[in-house]
């Protein structure tokens, strides 16, 4: 699988049925390894063992409805009580993040109400911290630790 520029990862993987399978810590199983979750899994874990999540605070392919429809969100990180955090939107590393990413990202979290979210490919990662009440949107240089992303979603 290609390289990404977040942190290299020890995962998991076998082959069944002629495709390449990885095992996700999340959801306790393998899954099919596309080329976006790859990313995905590369965000898991990064978040695990680098911002310090738990395990069990992260939800892959969270479903939610917008507008009638069925949505999944790629990767939701909650806080102990809950609530969503962390809306990360992941692309497969071919994939720009265009303006239309952006837009994905705000609608789903227009459902979620999740005070950060992330969008990346693998290559390119952007960080936002939203104030849901101004509706204004920050971008960060980086997503802080779990335990300091619970505080300032508690002090906002």
């Amino acid at each position: 699988m290609e390289a990404l520029t977040l942190p290299a990862i020890n995962a998991q993987m076998t082959e069944r049925d002629g495709a390449v399978h990885i095992h996700d810590p999340v959801r306790t199983k393998y899954v099919r390894c596309t080329p976006e979750e790859w990313v995905r899994q590369h965000w898991v874990r990064f978040l695990h063992t680098s911002r310090s999540v738990p395990m069990g605070l992260m939800a892959v392919e969270q479903g939610f409805t917008w507008q009638g429809r069925t949505h999944r969100a790629d990767l939701v990180v909650h806080t102990r009580r809950g609530n969503p955090l962390v809306l990360l939107e992941c692309k497969a590393p071919s994939v720009p993040l265009t303006q239309d990413v952006f837009d994905q990202t705000s609608r789903y979290n227009q459902v979620l109400q999740a005070p950060f979210w992330i969008a990346s490919n693998g290559h390119l990662h952007y960080v936002c911290r939203v104030d849901l009440e101004a509706g204004e949107t920050t971008f960060l240089d980086e997503l802080p630790a779990y335990d300091e992303l619970c505080a300032k979603a508690s002090a906002a």
